[in-house]
């Protein structure tokens, strides 16, 4: 039988768990390594330069490191927690995600509390290194903390230059932009084709089973391949009711089968509490036009950040349109229909990006000029098409403007297309 989703690896970009527990055990195996090494050998003699001194002064050491990592980790984490709060209140809450899955965070709350579980297990093992006279402790443990304790230090000064780059709008816009660039790249690799290609459409008859949500979520995931294999193994026909992005209330409906097939299909589709950019695309163009939206909001009126974010939604818009998104229905051999997904829709994701955007920044200069730049090249690179839409959005864009501004002369200026917004 094919397998469950996996997804193991998407969610631990956002757990900040499994880096501490990481660092820990590893922490934990070394200093267990120094602790047997210091147990077979005389350092007394080594040239090497090994740390050698009183143990009151092993121990005061060990104390200072232990006390020293405990402050940053709890200074670290206060750093992340105010850059989440700044983000959720100046950006938008869907642009957290970005923030969970920074690394540079992972690595160094990781290295920190890796510092600590290794000074503690040294302080509680410390007379396995004290020689017989009990006057001098020598061994690579404490010289292995010393290098730890450098690390950490030098881990910190790193990361606070990371981390205030990291919460600037400018990063924050560049790395949603580029996460929902590499999505679409591996999701829609083909270029657009110029036929027009049928959209989906349910198999034949009626469905024998229909399979409900045993709770309730966002399908973020489902295994496409092995939902088709598995219906062309039991001769039937598989629907998939929600498009992946979509929330799903417990119980409604998820699945339609058509044929016999008494498989977990459910399994197969991954169920989460939020929505994210691995399979979704309209998710990124969601983050970056909800950055744009509070940029244009009255309490904050900083329309040069929205232009920011619509200079990342037109490269992401240029990509999407010039690939094929897909008509969700995959036959077998014999032409029958398997599988039937929900598939993007140009027309939708070109709304996503730009609908809301037009309807509360048509007041500002920028944002239109900016606006209009886009959709006009969008025109110029559209297939036949998907050229009525972008046209219709201009005509929109038109219509917005002669509403907002009573100047005939500012309505002039507006209507110019601009990829600076106002680079007069």
């Amino acid at each position: 039988m094919p397998g469950t989703v996996a997804s193991v690896g998407k969610h631990q970009q956002t757990e900040l768990w499994i880096a501490p527990v990481v660092g820990a055990l590893l922490a934990g195996g070394l200093a267990a390594l120094g602790l047997l090494l210091d147990q077979w050998m005389d350092w007394r003699e080594a040239p090497l330069p090994i740390f050698s001194g009183h143990p009151d002064t092993a121990r005061t050491f060990l104390s200072v490191i232990a006390a020293s990592v405990t402050t940053l980790i709890a200074l670290i984490f206060t750093i992340l927690t105010v850059a989440i709060q700044l983000a959720s209140s100046q950006y938008s809450p869907r642009a957290l995600s970005t923030l969970l899955q920074d690394r540079p965070s992972h690595f160094t709350i990781g290295i920190f509390v890796g510092t600590f579980t290794y000074t503690l297990v040294v302080l509680l093992a410390l007379r396995v290194v004290t020689f017989e006279d009990g006057d001098v402790v020598s061994g690579i443990t404490m010289t292995f903390a010393f290098v730890l304790a450098v690390v950490s230090l030098a881990t910190f000064a790193v990361y606070s230059n990371h981390i205030i780059h990291s919460v600037r709008v400018t990063s924050i816009i560049n790395r949603v932009g580029e996460t929902t660039r590499k999505a679409v790249e591996r999701l829609y690799p083909d270029p657009h084709a110029s036929e027009e290609r049928p959209g989906p459409r349910s198999p034949e008859g009626s469905p024998s089973r229909i399979i409900h949500a045993r709770r309730p979520g966002v399908v973020t995931d489902l295994d496409d391949e092995a939902l088709f294999r598995l219906a062309c193994e039991r001769d039937c026909s598989i629907e998939i009711g929600p498009m992946v992005g979509a929330f799903v209330p417990e119980g409604s409906e998820l699945v339609r089968v058509y044929g016999e097939c008494e498989d977990d299909i459910e399994d197969m589709i991954e169920l989460s509490k939020e929505r994210s950019i691995d399979r979704d695309i309209a998710f990124g163009l969601r983050q970056l036009s909800d950055i744009a939206l509070r940029a244009l909001s009255p309490g904050i009126n900083d329309p040069a950040t929205a232009v920011q974010a619509l200079d990342q939604l037109h490269d992401l818009l240029r990509q999407i349109i010039q690939r094929d998104l897909g008509h969700g229905v995959r036959t077998d051999e014999a032409g029958r229909v398997r599988l039937v997904l929900r598939t993007p829709d140009w027309e939708n994701i070109l709304r996503i990006a730009v609908e809301e955007i037009r309807i509360d920044g048509a007041d500002s200069l920028q944002v239109v000029r900016r606006l209009r730049a886009t959709l006009e090249d969008l025109f110029e690179i559209a297939p036949d098409d998907r050229r009525r839409s972008v046209e219709r959005q201009l005509e929109l864009l038109d219509a917005a403007i002669e509403k907002a501004f009573d100047s005939a002369e500012v309505r002039d200026v507006a209507r110019e297309s601009d990829l600076r917004g106002i680079g007069f």
